[in-house]
Parts: C-alpha cells; structure tokens; sequence
C-alpha cells in the first residue's frame, strides 16, 4: 500500500499545483471553477479515507480519477491540445497497437478523420 498511497498524494498534489498554476496565470475562462474546486475538495476527503483505511482498490480508481481530470484541465486550457497530442501518438505508433479490428479499417479511419479535422481548423 505504500507505494500506492504515494501514487495518490503524488497524483492530488500535481492536481493541486496544477489548479493553481491555473489561477496564476488567469486561465480558467475556459473551466468551472467552482466545479474544479469541489472535485478538489471531494479529493482530498477521499484520499485521506482511502489513506486511512488503506484501501489499495479504491486507491487505484481515484488515482485514475484523479489524472482524468488533471488531463481535463490541461486540455481545456490548452486548446485540445492533449488531445490533439493523444491523437497524434497513436497515428505514429498505429501498427505497435493490438487492435480488435484486425484489418484496422475503424481505427485507421478514425485516425484519418481526425487529421483532417486538425489540419481544416489549423490545430498543430
């Protein structure tokens, strides 16, 4: 459990350097703050529970809860760009991915849709 309760601090304490880096550099137009705020608050509650009663499961699923919503929020304030990142990484690596669809026809697609959608709205 060690090791995954540092994980968490690790985890909500970059989402709260994060939020207020935010705030720092005026960029929450684009984000609920009052919003961001309570999900922090409702955090820092759960990881001193789940600190507490060292639950290594519960622990797990807010670490990932967590890093979605820092992800959220790097994204909104950078313009799409994590995911135009995201995007960009898995048409690179597109054939080291085990994909269901053998042919890749779906995800090739997708990955082809989503290109030309960066390059009609001039996202880099």
């Amino acid at each position: 459990m060690a090791k995954i309760e540092q994980e968490l601090k690790d985890a909500f304490y970059e989402l709260e350097d994060l939020i207020e880096k935010v705030k720092a550099n005026c960029d929450e137009e684009e984000l609920d703050m009052e919003r961001v705020e309570a999900h922090l608050v409702e955090y820092k509650r759960n990881v001193e529970h789940v600190i507490k009663e060292k639950n290594t499961r519960e622990a797990k699923h807010l670490i990932r809860e967590i890093a979605s919503l820092d992800f959220n929020i790097r994204n909104k304030v950078t313009g799409n760009a994590m995911d135009i990142k995201f995007l960009r990484h898995i048409d690179n690596a597109f054939n080291s991915y085990h994909w269901k669809d053998k042919e890749h026809n779906q995800g090739s697609w997708l990955i082809k849709v989503c290109n030309g959608c960066f390059r009609k709205y001039g996202w880099n």
